[in-house]
């Protein structure tokens, strides 16, 4: 996983994704529920899910909804490392963050935890 220095996890984010990992085999990525603040704010600005991808496994379908609805804040959730060697990893081009998820989306589903 990757972690960003303005970023606070829950103390049960990693446990929790590798569980939930571990009973979706086929699963590339896990993400929680994400908060977004701005600092200094006491007020949400937004939070963000992958609802949109609950139920869809093709690899065509999955794809697609990367380029629909794929938060940004999924790069900060928890990856299946034997996937992650698949793909291409995250290189220096634009926008390499949604590049390396519309790859990953190839070879596994996204999951989620509450």
């Amino acid at each position: 996983m990757w972690a960003a220095h303005d970023d606070s996890r829950e103390k049960f984010f990693v446990s929790e994704c590798v569980r939930k990992m571990e009973q979706y085999p086929e699963a590339a990525a896990c993400h929680p529920g994400t908060a977004m603040f701005v600092e200094g704010q006491e007020k949400m600005l937004c939070t963000t899910n992958l609802d949109s991808f609950e139920g869809v496994t093709g690899l065509v379908d999955r794809y697609r909804e990367t380029l629909k609805h794929a938060p940004s804040t999924i790069m900060y959730g928890l990856f299946r490392s034997s996937i992650m060697r698949k793909t291409g990893m995250y290189q220096r081009v634009i926008a390499s963050d949604i590049v390396f998820l519309q790859e990953l989306s190839i070879y596994g589903d996204f999951i989620q935890i509450p």
